[in-house]
């Protein structure tokens, strides 16, 4: 009988163990880091059947052993598959800036007025329209490093352009901010040189005017001419 009862006892446990059910965990639901630094992200069970899949590789890339990389700056998402059970967890990722010239402008172009000056927390410095019919809102800047910025309007044209004018004392500050955030860019027609935010929205060109230079931002959809003005306070 006590051999029956420890024979019955052995598989009950083994039935226990069998019938547990298996945890899948991720070590953290989000990351904050900086460009060129890396995040390993650890999954339990171990073993074959995980896979790993950046939403924008442009901002931040995943290698297939779950190795996270800051490309540039931004927030995208890190989807994390066990493709032997279906669990699926999200991470999510934010690459922060390490040079910030200035706080980026409004990249929202198919709005008005309103929306723009609801964005901006600058001081606005004076408002009004060109003799052509563009409107504009000129914002002083929050800092020493760069001389304001500007929005240009026009209805013909359906969205609006912004300019930041930053003298060429901060050139180099003007690089590493523009470097960390959009990805240089080469038109062979064009033969110029051009910015692209890491999600394709907004293109960046740089314009030099003696002693400036004019960051041009708008959106990467219009293929139109664009308009410039040359301004200071």
């Amino acid at each position: 009988m006590k051999t029956k009862f420890l024979l019955f006892l052995s598989m009950l446990i083994l039935f226990c163990a069998c019938n547990e059910e298996v945890e899948y965990t991720v070590n953290t639901s989000t990351v904050s880091f900086y460009p060129d630094e890396t995040f390993t992200l650890s999954v339990t069970p171990a073993g074959a059947g995980w896979t790993f899949t950046s939403a924008n590789e442009n901002i931040a890339s995943v290698s297939t052993s779950g190795i996270i990389t800051g490309n540039f700056v931004g927030t995208t998402d890190i989807t994390v598959h066990d493709t032997i059970s279906g669990f699926i967890a999200q991470v999510q990722v934010t690459v922060n800036p390490t040079n910030t010239l200035y706080r980026e402008p409004c990249q929202t172009f198919y709005v008005d007025q309103l929306a723009v000056r609801a964005y901006e927390t600058r001081t606005l410095r004076i408002s009004g329209t060109f003799s052509d019919g563009t409107s504009y809102l000129l914002y002083e800047p929050d800092n020493e490093y760069y001389e304001g910025i500007v929005y240009l309007f026009s209805d013909s044209l359906l969205y609006f352009e912004s300019e930041v004018l930053v003298s060429d004392w901060y050139s180099n500050k003007l690089d590493a901010h523009l470097n960390e955030r959009y990805m240089i860019q080469q038109d062979s027609i064009a033969d110029i040189d051009y910015f692209l935010s890491p999600d394709s929205s907004t293109i960046v060109q740089k314009f030099y005017y003696p002693y400036n230079y004019y960051t041009l931002y708008y959106p990467s959809s219009y293929t139109g001419s664009l308009q410039y003005v040359s301004w200071s306070f």
